[in-house]
């Protein structure tokens, strides 16, 4: 049995899987099998390599989570890390986890990370926190820290007993489509009671204008709005007034999108959606997009209007 495994789900990505795996084969600490769980892609043949400890999986294109699930179920290790397919890892990341998680370390470890820009920059993501933390610690500055820098809800730089997922039955949610990392790592921070943070930065986060090829697809803003619920949930309502007004803010703009932004081809649905937001007290009183159904489906209609003629003068 591994010490770790490392899943990579993946589709379409010839051009920057090889890198990703180069990565994890360049790693120092030796004790690893990596789970591929290729997505059903279409853009060249599979790749091939000597080395036992890699174990690949096909699967017809279900989505992220349905492969990440597929490899979670697939794996062996005593910890299991994500690793994205356009993302890489330094060679000593895995050492420096082996190094802290000793005898009776807590089920989830957390690390920060490198964040590769847009315009080729870098920027390191850090936690506040080092060595083992009790929740009750972390949850006054939770939502601070997710708001500003997104670190507790990626999938990258976090290590998970594998025995703690099986106990709790913990797996990807493969019914949303947005924020299913942070929705999936808020169930698991619920389960414990203690998390171990240590001082890593070897996992390179690549940050490109359309994401990686397995994200790319319209927003799902009530997945959005339901994890975004979930998360000020788990705060216990720790949240300061920036925090309140953040949370009130963001969640008001996909409401609004998820109405101004229904496709002419799916405005059949936008009844329902406005019916949906008119049930939520919550959700109707965050709504800026006002006007009976009628009026909303003519606004709609014409903004998608304009946007498509725009598009046309380009």
């Amino acid at each position: 049995m591994p010490r770790f495994s490392i899943i990579v789900p993946y589709f379409n990505s010839s051009n920057t899987l090889p890198d990703c795996i180069q990565s994890v084969l360049f790693q120092v600490f030796p004790d690893w099998e990596l789970i591929l769980v290729d997505d059903g892609s279409d853009d060249g043949g599979a790749l091939v390599y000597d080395d036992s400890r890699i174990k690949s999986f096909r699967q017809n294109h279900r989505g992220v989570s349905t492969a990440r699930n597929r490899g979670i179920r697939e794996s062996t290790g005593d910890y299991l890390l994500f690793l994205d397919a356009d993302d890489y890892i330094g060679k000593n990341y895995l050492q420096d986890f082996a190094n802290h998680l000793f005898a009776g370390a807590p089920d989830i470890c957390l690390s920060g990370l490198t964040r590769i820009e847009r315009d080729g920059s870098s920027r390191t993501l850090m936690f506040p926190f080092t060595g083992v933390v009790s929740k009750e610690t972390l949850l006054p500055s939770f939502y601070e820290i997710q708001r500003t820098n997104q670190l507790y809800g990626y999938v990258a730089a976090k290590a998970v007993r594998r025995a703690f997922l099986t106990e709790h039955q913990l797996l990807f949610n493969e019914q949303l489509h947005k924020s299913e990392d942070l929705d999936f790592f808020l169930r698991c921070y619920e389960k414990c009671s203690v998390f171990l943070f240590i001082p890593n930065m070897d996992y390179h986060y690549i940050k490109y204008d359309g994401g990686s090829s397995m994200y790319r697809q319209e927003s799902d803003y009530f997945s959005l709005i339901t994890v975004h619920r979930h998360l000020r949930s788990f705060c216990c309502n720790q949240l300061s007034d920036a925090d309140e007004a953040s949370y009130r803010k963001t969640m008001s703009a996909w409401i609004d999108s998820a109405i101004l932004e229904t496709p002419i081809g799916q405005m059949r649905t936008l009844p329902d959606t406005l019916q949906r937001i008119s049930r939520d007290p919550e959700l109707r009183s965050l709504c800026h997009v006002q006007g009976s159904s009628c009026q909303v489906i003519i606004r709609v209609l014409f903004r998608q209007f304009c946007l498509s003629l725009a598009n046309l003068l380009r």
